[in-house]
């Protein structure tokens, strides 16, 4: 399993920067979220997250749907100072992003592409509330047939796709609840932040 992120703000009409991540950056469900102590600066960027279910190369934006099946929606921690100093210098993001324990995964739901793209979402963060829509994020077929004209996409890969325009400040004792309200009400995460 590869997990992609797609790095917000970029655009699916040239090559998007894309994030490589792997399994040592998911949150064990039912875990609290430890804020580093590497950065003064964390945020959070929700995710629409896809999850490939065939190998497939150069796949046309039109044919997207025949690759994914599942979505959800997680949150990505980020390290703000360190992207910052990161990207004033011209250098890759990743180790603002890719550390362990950066990513809030909830479990996938089965629906189409078309219903992964009119997700809604409700984000609370201790007391302030968020609603996020997925029509809002990059266009997941236009993203998947451009990564798939670089790179083979395979079983079990993971497509995050930015929900929200802005990062979301992490604050110690905060508790995070994701829940889904369309196509229909559903609690996907649920952690505290120490």
């Amino acid at each position: 399993m590869r997990i992609i992120s797609i790095w917000p703000g970029s655009s699916p009409v040239s090559f998007p920067a894309t994030i490589w991540l792997n399994e040592a950056c998911l949150l064990r469900p039912g875990r609290p979220f430890f804020i580093p102590d590497w950065d003064s600066d964390f945020r959070w960027m929700p995710m629409l997250a896809l999850k490939i279910d065939r190998v497939g190369k150069s796949i046309p934006a039109r044919f997207a749907h025949r690759y994914v099946s599942q979505a959800s929606v997680w949150l990505q921690a980020v390290g703000g100072d360190t992207a910052a100093k990161l990207a004033a210098a011209g250098l890759p993001l990743a180790s603002a992003v890719g550390f362990d324990y950066s990513l809030a995964s909830a479990p996938f739901e089965k629906m189409t592409l078309e219903q992964a793209r009119a997700l809604k979402v409700t984000l609370s963060l201790g007391s302030s509330t968020l609603s996020l829509d997925a029509r809002n994020c990059p266009d997941p077929a236009e993203t998947l047939a451009t990564l798939s004209s670089r790179n083979t996409v395979r079983t079990g890969d993971l497509i995050l796709l930015a929900l929200a325009s802005e990062f979301i400040p992490i604050i110690q004792g905060d508790e995070v609840n994701v829940t889904l309200e369309s196509p229909h009400t559903k609690e996907l995460l649920r952690f505290s932040i120490k």
